[in-house]
């Protein structure tokens, strides 16, 4: 049984708004991170997101935006460190206007459907601050004239404000070319800090009025007993009994977590430095994990074990390839033998990491199984209510998904090899790097291709019984 939470998640929600105020400074450096708020909101309308479709829709919305904002700080990285001077206001405009962009196509529908979602919780289940007018304090069914269609104007131009104050000063990098020397407009761009600070004075006042307008609309449904109490019965009532919505929810998001994961073992090079480090590849699997640990039996007892020494390794062969790339080169450790010295420690190092590797997807693979020999099969209910389970089509569903998890074995064990490969051939093979790029990505693209496959049946199993 799923322990309820008191206030629904409404509290995260204030905290959320807390963390999506702030206009960016300079278009890209975000001192209160978007991907934090989304994800608060996120987590904030776990519980209301069973209760009504539109609260499903704001969730799915907001976890587009988290995964928007997320991509966006090691962009904001790459441009800071590995973009040449030259383009990188080019790179700023560019990145400033694609999150804008999202940020209105998602973020405010998400918005849209989560104030949809007030106005029918609050329409069924007799709600005053929903429904409160301005002028009058006092219980109205206007669908037009309340606090909730006021709060969704008003968030819909504050995200409009956000993101036009944030793209419109960074328009000045097109102005760096294709201009005569002597048009003025040629050197906007030297005025760049003053258009960032003036848009930044035209958007905080808007920005801080939707901070306290949205608190204030949370404080007043946190204070709403009835409705809360309302919400809860109904919510203890149809959804804590049935066990699958949260199987299935855990699921989801955890399969999202470990392709995360699996996804950040690329290793894309930037001066021979991997530009997202290994060890957040770990990290981000243990938290799938944990979120899966309640369907796992006893399955992955060695997992956290094998993570954590992972994560270890990775850190130290990052570490050491920064050193070494300092002092030596992988051409000088042909000949030199302080260099060749410090590239056999290299290689050792990461022959270690990657056999730590193989032993963390072998210690987890077998959760897979778990999951398909558990929560998968072919059952049905009569009339009567008696579950029938057809065993023959059971056994094939199993059997498919098992092959997905043999094969994602083989891949494992490729991708270990892979990174083996680079680093022993990475001297005299050019395109020793693909290598463990290729098998890395194969690997990451048929676990998202298995966990789709698993989820679909696990959602057909409990929907047909």
């Amino acid at each position: 049984m799923v322990k309820e939470r008191k206030k629904l998640g409404l509290g995260l929600l204030s905290i959320a708004a807390l963390f999506l105020f702030n206009p960016p400074l300079a278009g890209i450096w975000d001192l209160l991170p978007d991907v934090i708020g989304y994800l608060l909101l996120f987590v904030g309308l776990r519980d209301l997101s069973v209760l009504n479709y539109h609260m499903e829709d704001a969730r799915r919305g907001f976890g587009r935006m988290i995964a928007v904002s997320a991509a966006q700080i090691p962009a904001v990285l790459w441009i800071m460190t590995g973009c040449q001077p030259k383009g990188r206001p080019d790179a700023i405009l560019l990145l400033t206007f694609t999150v804008s962009c999202f940020e209105l196509l998602f973020a405010r529908k998400a918005f849209s459907d989560m104030f949809q979602g007030f106005l029918y919780l609050g329409s069924r289940h007799g709600s005053e601050a929903v429904f409160k007018r301005k002028k009058k304090r006092r219980y109205y069914t206007d669908l037009q004239d309340n606090a909730t269609t006021a709060i969704a104007t008003f968030t819909v131009v504050f995200l409009v404000i956000k993101a036009l104050c944030a793209t419109l000063p960074e328009l000045a990098a097109l102005t760096l070319d294709g201009y005569d020397e002597g048009n003025a407009f040629r050197w906007l761009y030297n005025f760049i800090t003053l258009l960032r600070g003036t848009a930044m004075l035209i958007s905080l006042p808007f920005c801080m009025a939707w901070l306290v307008k949205f608190l204030r609309y949370m404080h007043a449904l946190l204070r709403d007993i009835p409705f809360l109490e309302a919400i809860r019965e109904k919510y203890r009532a149809e959804i804590l009994p049935r066990d699958d919505i949260f199987l299935k929810r855990a699921l989801r998001i955890g399969a999202v977590i470990l392709s995360i994961g699996i996804c950040l073992s690329l290793d894309v090079y930037i001066n021979f430095i991997s530009f997202l480090p290994d060890f957040l590849c770990p990290i981000v699997l243990l938290i799938g994990f944990f979120l899966l640990k309640p369907y796992l039996a006893d399955k992955g007892k060695l997992f956290p074990l094998c993570a954590a020494a992972h994560a270890i390794s990775s850190a130290i062969v990052y570490q050491y390839s920064i050193y070494f790339y300092d002092h030596f080169t992988m051409s000088l450790a042909l000949y030199a033998e302080k260099a060749y010295l410090a590239y056999c420690v290299f290689c050792a190092l990461k022959i270690v990491d990657a056999i730590f590797f193989f032993a963390m997807m072998a210690s987890l693979l077998p959760c897979f199984k778990h999951i398909a020999v558990s929560y998968t099969g072919f059952v049905s209910t009569m009339a009567d209510g008696t579950v029938l389970v057809h065993e023959e089509k059971t056994s094939y569903i199993h059997d498919m998904l098992n092959k997905r998890i043999r094969v994602l074995w083989i891949l494992s064990a490729l991708t270990a090899l892979g990174s083996i490969f680079y680093i022993l051939f990475v001297r005299t093979v050019s395109f020793s790097w693909l290598v463990e790029f290729l098998s890395c990505l194969a690997l990451g693209l048929y676990l998202i291709g298995t966990f789709r496959a698993l989820l679909n049946e696990v959602e057909a199993k409990y929907l047909l019984s």
